[in-house]
Formats: structure tokens, sequence, C-alpha cells
């Protein structure tokens, strides 16, 4: 009787074991699965073509040479955002000083080009891009250069359309002589809601004349705007012959008590409550 116990013991516990077995099993296959998209596959998923992915000999620049800059662009049909860049700095003989990323403030448009500047670490040498990040419509994509690591995952968080938050209109003003130099341009902006809007902040992208974006701006007015007020905001360039392009603007609803970030070049809105 004892014996015939202890058989069935063990028969429950072998299969207890194996049950768990087949869960871990199944679980870690679910997990590894790619995230099946109708708009970006492995085939597509590389949509950043970068200039140069290794910067050498940076301890050995000095004066205007010293900057450590490459170009990205989105060679898709796609409009990528929340672009984030990963890069190792190793030193002299190659040791790793530290694993780095850069967050890339600006939607790329099919076939745009930007600029982008590496503030290296003391004692780094060499930067060596080794991956990037995006999100497109649906999708979350990590692309590891060194190991073509491509991975797509769902985007969870889905934007709403801004259509009923864009409460601004703003207006780029040319260069004109009560403007103070030539290397300042002017943004009117026009409060066409019945909102009461405060801290606004207006993101401007600085473009060459090759239309690539070079410089990612933060322009703020420091008043409220009340509804139907316009105002006049002067910012500057780096160079005169450059231009700029209104990317989208944030601002305060004090109704709701919320921070509104409207993009302008996919539409969509960024609510961010502030009752907390």
């Amino acid at each position: 009787m004892k014996y015939v116990i202890k058989k069935i013991i063990l028969i429950l516990l072998i299969l207890i074991i194996f049950s768990i077995g087949v869960v871990a099993l199944l679980s870690l296959k679910y997990s590894n699965e790619q995230y099946e998209s109708n708009i970006i596959n492995e085939e597509n998923a590389q949509a950043l073509q970068i200039d140069n992915t290794k910067i050498t000999n940076l301890t050995e620049r000095s004066g205007n040479n010293s900057g450590s800059m490459i170009n990205i662009k989105n060679i898709s049909n796609l409009n990528l955002s929340q672009i984030i860049l990963y890069y190792n700095e190793l030193d002299n003989n190659n040791n790793e000083v530290a694993n780095s990323k850069i967050y890339i403030d600006v939607t790329l448009t099919p076939k745009e080009v930007m600029q982008v500047q590496f503030v290296p670490k003391d004692y780094t040498n060499t930067i060596k891009v080794t991956g990037y990040s995006y999100i497109a419509e649906d999708s979350k994509v990590n692309i590891g250069l060194e190991d073509n690591l491509i991975n797509i995952s769902e985007n969870d968080r889905y934007l709403e359309n801004s259509k009923n938050y864009e409460v601004m209109s703003i207006k780029k003003i040319d260069k004109e002589k009560n403007l103070q130099n030539d290397l300042s341009y002017g943004v009117e902006i026009e409060n066409i809601s019945q909102k009461t809007l405060g801290n606004i902040v207006l993101k401007i992208a600085e473009i060459n004349k090759k239309d690539e974006i070079i410089r990612i701006d933060h322009v703020t007015f420091n008043s409220i705007l009340k509804p139907g007020q316009r105002e006049y905001i002067i910012s500057s360039l780096s160079t005169s012959d450059h231009d700029v392009k209104i990317l989208g603007y944030t601002y305060d609803d004090t109704e709701s008590k919320s921070n509104i970030d409207i993009d302008l070049i996919t539409h969509k809105v960024n609510i961010t409550d502030n009752k907390k």
C-alpha cells in the first residue's frame, strides 16, 4: 500500500514538473515572437541611413575639428518619432568608457536628413554607433547594427489626433529690417481658441540650404496668451543663411489643468495631467 502511494506521489511530481516545463517553454516562445505589423516588417524596418557609424581620433581634434557629428536620413516612407541612437564610447586603447544613447527630439519625415552632434565624455577617442530605435505607426522598432538584430514590437501607446487641441496659429515672419539683425527671425503666434494658454513652448528646427535639420530649438513665450491675443517672438539663428521649420508646440490648458504637446508633423497629441 505504501509503495502504491509513493508511486502515485512520484507520478504526480513528475506531471507537475512536466507541466511547469511546458508552461515555461510556451512563455518563452510567445515572448520571443515578433509583433506582426501590417506596415513594418524585417525588410523595411531598417529605416535610418547613418552616414558614419564610427568616429575616431577625437582626442587628437581641436578647434572647429573637435566635434563628433553624423548625418542620419529617413530612408523609409514613414514618419519616424522618438528616435534614439545607441553608441559606445572607447578610449585610446579601445576600452569602453561609456555605453551611451542620444534622443533625437524630432519626427523625421521621409527622406529628411538631420545632423546629430555627440558630446563625448572625457578620454573618449572613438564613438561607435551600435544601433537605434524609433516608433512609426503601430510599431516600436529596435535595430542592432553589430548583430543585424531587428526587433519589432507593438506600439501600445496610440496618440490621439491633435485636431481638437491645435489652439494656436503660428506663422514664421520673413526677415525684415525691423528684426534685430540677419541672425534673427520672428514668429507670430495667435490664440485661436476660447481657452487661456500658459507655459507656451515652440519647438523649432533650424535648417541649412540643403534642408537638413542642424538644430532643434525650444522657444519659450513667458506670458499668458488670452483668447484672440496675438504676439510676436524673436529668436536667433546660428547662421544667417539658415531657415526655420515649426515642428510643434506645448502649452498648459488652464481649464483641464493639463499640458498639451502637439506634434505638427504627425498631428498627434500627448496629454499630461498636471492635477497631481
